[in-house]
């Protein structure tokens, strides 16, 4: 019999509709609610550990927090049969975008699918400082959100900024992207292993600079979430989660396998436009490009 451990909080279980499988009874395979304040040891032995866990994408700085930390990685440390969905060492790269986002623009600086697929300009303000926009190629609109990408709620609340003035706005340090244009969609590619399947959701509308505008401030969940009708939107709902336009299957299977081969994991998702502006000046090529604007690790929708 094989033992999966799952650890990660009650809502994730809920979410991934993982409760019923706690409680199923089966000879080959037992999934078994991890505790943190317990001792993982006493808690096995595990074959398997699926997990999300909040403090260790958040980088929890508490006591408490740092003591589930520790527990966590020493336990990958001392038990290497155990097989970790995703590994500790893997996802500890991932924790912040502006690494994410610095992984992601150098896995398609060298693939062959950088004239397809690309990574929207990007950088940290540790504080209000319009001149490292500049610096970066960055110009307005831009999309902010905040350093960490995982473990809080904070991590999906989003601002537009269309101006310097906007800059006053926000709470720092914080990531920044090139506000691309593009079709009112967000292809979201789910990847587990070697299978992945592209789903999508309704996106921001297109905005363009202005001096006088202040910043819109939207969580994701209530503007690309699957069923959302937001007056943000650019669509105002989708009826399922089929996909409604055709795409190259081939291009998303090689993007999940360069990303799944170069950063180790195998459970994630990866949020992409169709640009309706071509933003790589050195291609002429007609063929759509899409822009990468978000890397979620275990996504709540798998």
């Amino acid at each position: 019999m094989k033992v999966v451990g799952v650890w990660m909080s009650d809502s994730k279980v809920d979410s991934i509709g993982l409760n019923s499988l706690l409680h199923e009874k089966r000879s080959d395979l037992i999934f078994r609610k991890i505790n943190p304040c317990i001792s993982i040891s006493e808690q096995g032995p595990f074959d398997v550990i699926l997990h999300k866990i909040p403090e260790f994408l958040s980088g929890d700085s508490s006591k408490r927090g740092q003591k589930i930390i520790e527990s966590f990685i020493n336990y990958a440390k001392n038990n290497p049969h155990v097989l970790f969905i995703d590994s500790p060492t893997s996802l500890k790269c991932l924790v912040t975008r502006l690494n994410q986002f610095s992984l992601l623009q150098n896995i398609i600086r060298v693939s062959d699918i950088r004239n397809e697929i690309f990574v929207p300009k990007f950088c940290l303000l540790p504080q209000k400082d319009p001149t490292k926009l500049c610096e970066a190629g960055i110009s307005y609109p831009i999309v902010c959100k905040s350093l960490m990408a995982h473990g809080k709620d904070s991590v999906h609340k989003i601002a537009i900024v269309f101006n310097d003035s906007g800059l006053d706005h926000l709470t720092y340090p914080v990531f920044v992207q090139q506000f691309i244009k593009h079709n009112g969609k967000v292809l979201k590619l789910f990847v587990v292993g070697d299978h992945s399947c592209i789903t999508e959701v309704p996106s921001i509308k297109n905005h363009d600079k202005s001096v006088d505008r202040t910043p819109i401030f939207f969580h994701s969940h209530s503007v690309s979430k699957d069923g959302c009708q937001s007056p943000l939107s650019e669509l105002s709902s989708f009826s399922d989660k089929q996909t409604t336009t055709p795409y190259d299957e081939s291009l998303f299977n090689k993007l999940a396998h360069e990303v799944r081969k170069t950063l180790k994991i195998d459970l994630f998702g990866i949020d992409l436009i169709c640009a309706t502006e071509n933003p790589i000046s050195d291609t002429l090529s007609k063929s759509n490009k899409y822009a990468i604007i978000d890397l979620n690790i275990f996504p709540i929708e798998i």
